[in-house]
Parts: C-alpha cells; sequence; structure tokens
C-alpha cells in the first residue's frame, strides 16, 4: 500500500515517532461509499513538523486521508485522563511506523474509565447535529454517514469500559438491548443502500410541519433512540430529539418560521447538552431559544427587528 510505503521510508531527522492507521480502514467497518482513512501521526516534540506534513499524501487512491497529529507528551497525556479518540488509536490501531515505540505505549496499562464512556457519549452528539444540519438544508445523503457515526458513538459508549471501539459485526454481538441492536441493523443497511438524492431546498418546511415523515427522517429518530438509552444509562437522563425540539416550537409560535436553524451544542465542563435554536419571522423579528436536551427546559430571547 502506498500508505505504508509512504510512512515506512520515514528517518530519524523527519521527527515522526509513531504513526498508527486506525479506524474504519483497520477494523472491519470499511464503507467503499464513506469511509476514509485515519492516521495519527505522534511526533517526538510539540514542535511543527512543516516540511514533513506538508509532504503527507492528501489521498491514498481513491480516498481521503484524515491526519490527526500529537506530540508524544501530548498523547500520553491523553491516555492518562483516558480520552476516548487516543485510547481507541492505541488499542485498536495499527502501526505503519515506530512499531517499539507503539508496543511500549500499548503495554502501559492505560485504560478506559467512566469518564471515557461519558466523554465517548458525548461525542456523538457532534455527528448528530450535523445530521440535523444537513437535513434542515435538505442534503439527505449526506445526513446518513453521520446518523450513523452517532449511533455507532453512543452504543460504544455503553460498552465501556469492557470493550473499546469494537467493529460493527462484534459490536452487534455484545449489545443487550435488543432494540438497540434493530435500530442499529436498520442503519447500517441503509448506510450501504444510500439512494442518490437531489438536494431539496424545501425539505426544512416540511420537517417543521411533519416532523418524521420519511426514511431519512426514521433513521435520524433511530440513532436519538439509541443515544438516549445510553444517555439513560450512563447520565440516569433523559434525551430529546430533533422532533421533540420542533413541537416546542409549533407549541410556542402560532405561526411558522420563515427561517430555522437548530444546533446540538455540549457544555463539556457541565457535561449537559442543548439545542440551540434560532428562528426567523416574517415581521423581522429574530429569536433565539436553549433548550435543555435532557429536560426540554428553554430559555428564549428576542434580538429584534431586521434593520433596527
Amino acid at each position: 500500500m502506498l500508505l505504508k510505503r509512504y510512512f515506512t521510508n520515514l528517518t530519524d531527522e523527519d521527527g515522526i515517532e509513531i504513526v498508527i492507521q486506525f479506524g474504519s480502514s483497520v477494523n472491519g467497518n470499511h464503507s467503499s461509499r464513506f469511509s476514509d482513512i485515519d492516521v495519527a501521526v505522534i511526533t517526538r516534540t510539540g514542535k511543527r513538523l512543516k516540511k514533513t506534513f506538508e509532504g503527507l499524501p492528501g489521498r491514498v487512491g481513491s480516498k481521503e486521508m484524515q491526519v490527526h497529529k500529537f506530540s508524544m507528551r501530548q498523547f500520553v497525556q491523553k491516555l492518562k485522563s483516558s480520552d476516548a479518540l487516543c485510547l481507541s488509536i492505541l488499542h485498536t490501531g495499527k502501526a505503519l511506523h515506530g512499531k517499539d515505540a507503539f508496543a511500549k505505549l500499548k503495554n502501559s496499562g492505560f485504560k478506559a474509565d467512566g469518564s471515557t464512556r461519558r466523554q465517548c457519549l458525548l461525542n456523538s452528539l457532534a455527528p448528530l447535529s450535523l445530521a440535523i444540519s444537513d437535513m434542515e438544508h435538505g442534503m439527505l445523503f449526506d445526513t446518513v454517514n453521520s446518523i450513523y457515526h452517532a449511533a455507532r458513538s453512543a452504543i460504544w459508549a455503553s460498552l465501556l469500559p469492557g470493550h473499546m471501539t469494537p467493529n460493527n459485526k462484534e459490536l452487534l454481538k455484545l449489545v443487550k438491548d435488543r432494540e438497540v441492536a434493530r435500530l442499529y441493523k436498520r442503519i447500517l443497511k441503509s448506510r450501504e443502500r444510500v439512494p442518490e438524492y437531489d438536494v431539496d431546498i424545501r425539505f426544512a418546511e416540511k420537517l417543521y410541519e411533519k416532523g418524521n415523515f420519511n426514511g431519512f427522517t426514521q433513521l435520524l429518530d433511530d440513532a436519538t433512540k439509541i443515544i438516549r438509552s445510553s444517555h439513560k444509562e450512563i447520565f440516569n437522563q433523559d434525551f430529546i430529539s430533533l422532533f421533540d425540539v420542533l413541537e416546542i416550537l409549533r407549541k410556542r409560535h402560532r405561526d411558522p418560521p420563515a427561517f430555522y436553524s437548530v444546533f446540538l451544542a455540549v457544555d463539556w465542563k457541565g457535561q449537559r447538552s442543548f439545542y440551540n435554536v434560532f428562528t426567523s419571522a416574517e415581521n423581522g423579528r429574530h429569536r433565539i431559544m436553549k433548550i435543555d436536551a435532557n429536560t426540554g427546559e428553554y430559555e428564549e430571547s428576542l434580538l429584534g427587528q431586521a434593520g433596527t
């Protein structure tokens, strides 16, 4: 493979300690339609190695390569703090360069704990928010992969600390909740058979009026149910869906907004999540609502009118 040949030829002068290929390209979850190649590059120091990184290929064959850069000090600190991503890189990746240093790290006893579970679950909200944004803009093809990543991360969180990022085949064997397994199988099946779909510029309007009304919105609901299940297990809290948020908006405002946007945000310090909702009415009035994703309670503020 071109990728392996490139990193095998690195020298001490390049300043790179370890290169690890990880993610779907090595764990059996590879999708011919969606997957890229993830590589972690761990440098000897924190200095910028501009020349080396400029030489990295942006693509390997037809696949885009995503490079995650760490100094050795940064990587070890994250492992000590039970960082979900770095633990996954360490325990499920394969070394393309620096195999001895990689083996030494693997044998150092870094393990997941309760904080890793919480972080992994909150990480699932980033792709869920991206799926919501793409759906609002009618980019339905793009939503499916984000929905998959959101659901997968939430299930991974529920399996920690005993199982570190198993592939989908192993995951489905480990999941005890049969309803979660059923929903995830549907997401997996849909991800491999996503129909080509033109951008639907009126989809946000339909979504506001109808809620969960087609196959794409059903997949979003499936992923949210999976996240809710893990959220109840890990945080002992509920988690509301986009459709619950839209119902709050419909009850709060008599007339549909001329424009609206929903963004899911995480308070990492407080380990809570919120839906931030922006609406614009025909009269030019703009409102922002902050809706607690666990309770549905909200705060609302009026921003004023256009031109004022």
